[in-house]
């Protein structure tokens, strides 16, 4: 039905942004779903463990035959996981040489990505209602290089922290971020001002696999507030700034 929606003919492909519609349609908006362009892909492996702790599904779209030179086409497939660097693909194609499942590198599938007969392809992620990829996507904050965003600033951050009065109140900075995306970009933000992100908490800490990709990016402690030692450390941190 979704292939019906999106137009899909043998031979002849889909594009994402016809799949993207067919799905939105299809659940009348209950599942929304973006494009994440190769250019604005940033380490791709820990770039879908993030969306699949956020609840995502994750459909690679690439040049088949970079991975397995004995395909000719591009292709869809179901990425349903991430061990280190290596990508675990689900594949349906059963006409070509390499239909079920296997292991992918990272970077290769990031090359197969790149321009293969004119043009470049990426991955879709589609997310079901109220889940954090969901809201990532309707609020397009869809890419983790916080570098493509141009309107951080809207917010107002900048302009409350610049004051001169708050800045002198100011002993120690903490983020609830629902993703990385956001604490990356709050750290930059605070960066270019003066200030330095001291932790952060909130959703995104809810997991040992958020909690390294926030340490690992990010660059600070990833603090829990359901966990006793977390708050504790973040009290540490507070206190130590104000001696």
């Amino acid at each position: 039905e979704i292939g019906e929606l999106a137009g899909s003919e043998v031979g002849k492909g889909t594009m994402p942004d016809e799949l993207i519609n067919a799905v939105e349609d299809l659940t009348d908006e209950q599942v929304k779903a973006a494009y994440v362009e190769h250019d604005k892909i940033g380490k791709l492996s820990d770039e879908l463990k993030t969306w699949f702790d956020n609840g995502a599904l994750v459909i690679p779209n690439f040049a088949k035959p970079v991975l397995f030179p004995g395909s000719e086409t591009a292709h869809y497939s179901l990425c349903v996981g991430v061990e280190g660097d290596e990508l675990i693909i689900v594949d349906p194609s059963a006409d070509t040489v390499s239909g079920g499942v296997y292991y992918a590198d990272d970077s290769e599938m990031l090359q197969a990505m790149d321009e293969f007969e004119g043009r470049k392809r990426g991955y879709v992620v589609m997310a079901p209602k109220e889940t954090t990829a969901y809201w990532r996507i309707k609020n397009d904050l869809i890419y983790s290089d916080s570098s493509v965003y141009d309107e951080l600033s809207k917010y107002c951050v900048q302009e409350v922290l610049r004051d001169l009065e708050i800045r002198n109140n100011v002993f120690g900075i903490g983020a609830a971020g629902l993703d990385v995306v956001g604490a990356y970009g709050l750290e930059n933000v605070l960066e270019d001002i003066g200030y330095e992100l001291d932790f952060v908490s909130g959703p995104i800490t809810d997991t040992e696999v958020g909690k390294d990709t926030i340490e690992d990016y990010v660059g600070v402690p990833a603090l829990n507030s359901f966990h006793e030692g977390d708050m504790e450390e973040a009290a540490e941190i507070v206190s130590e700034n104000l001696s």
